[in-house]
């Protein structure tokens, strides 16, 4: 006899696998002069420089004004003002794969919150887009700054992890916000290298987010569950 209570627990338990191989914030560095390219598990480990892996150890790719993801594709923004999205970073790092989006060069910096891309200007202008095409082609975009009554200029790049935002100027301080609405109007900010103890200068780029499950994480999560399903009920 099949047994619905557990059923139901173990159906539940198939979504919180789903949910593990979802969970995990990655944080990115940039140095824009040598073109090394680092991977954090958070912002703290790049602020103490732990845990870091370096995506760039085959070919540094120095020159490139900002980097964004959101939680699939990496965007990178050069200096020549071309926005190119990439299946990986290694990608990235050896020139291969990529997809050019267009040019636009009136950028600092912009992020990807995983649903909405940013663009930030050296006046403090802060702008929310439906897509990186629509900030190419100047459509459906919001000004955020307006809204919020308040334009914030001197920050060196931004970022979004789809939860928070973040803000790095050349000081070396890096600060997480609630929202981008609180980074505009200066409230309900932490400055994460105060907590840790340092500022870290000297990057061009920060970026931030959370890698979406691979199919074969989704497939070992559904087999599991599977073979689950088939022991429990054998046993009634």
């Amino acid at each position: 006899m099949f047994n619905t209570t557990k059923s139901l627990r173990i159906f539940a338990s198939f979504f919180v696998l789903i949910g593990t191989s979802h969970a995990g914030i990655l944080f990115y560095s940039y140095n824009s002069g040598s073109g090394d390219l680092y991977e954090w598990p958070t912002g703290t480990d790049f602020l103490d420089n732990t845990n870091g892996t370096d995506i760039s150890t085959t070919n540094d790719r120095p020159g490139f004004i900002d980097f964004a993801f959101d939680g699939t594709f990496y965007y990178s923004y050069n200096t020549g003002g071309g926005l190119f999205r990439w299946d990986s970073l290694v990608d990235f790092s050896n020139n291969t794969n990529g997809t050019n989006l267009g040019t636009r060069n009136d950028a600092v910096s912009i992020a990807h919150d995983g649903t909405f891309f940013y663009s930030y200007n050296a006046g403090g202008d802060l702008f929310q887009w439906a897509s990186p095409s629509d900030w190419i082609s100047n459509t459906n975009g919001s000004d955020a700054d307006t809204v919020d009554g308040t334009d914030r200029p001197g920050t060196r790049s931004i970022a979004h992890d789809g939860t928070f935002f973040y803000s790095y100027n050349d000081s070396g301080d890096l600060f997480q916000w609630a929202s981008a609405s609180d980074f505009l109007n200066n409230v309900n900010g932490i400055d994460v290298d105060t907590i840790d103890g340092t500022d870290r200068a000297g990057f061009g780029a920060i970026a931030a987010g959370v890698p979406e499950p691979s199919y074969a994480a989704l497939l070992a999560a559904l087999m599991t569950v599977g073979f689950t399903v088939f022991t429990r009920r054998r046993r009634y």
